[in-house]
């Protein structure tokens, strides 16, 4: 499956995600809400999350 046939698949899910970001800004560099969502998300697709890099940044591996 490409990216754009799962992207369709989860689009309802991004679309929430997106719009839960924007009624909750952060400040640079003080996301822990954000982050904490993203790392959540990540790892509900199955994905390997490391935390904490760059203090608040994600990173996601397949």
């Amino acid at each position: 499956m490409n990216l754009l046939e799962r992207s369709k698949m989860i689009a309802e899910d991004l679309v929430r995600i997106r719009r839960d970001l924007h009624q909750h800004p952060e400040l640079s560099f003080q996301e822990k809400r954000t982050a904490s969502l993203a790392s959540r998300e990540m790892e509900a697709l199955g994905l390997k999350v490391k935390t904490g890099v760059g203090k608040t940044g994600v990173v996601a591996e397949g």
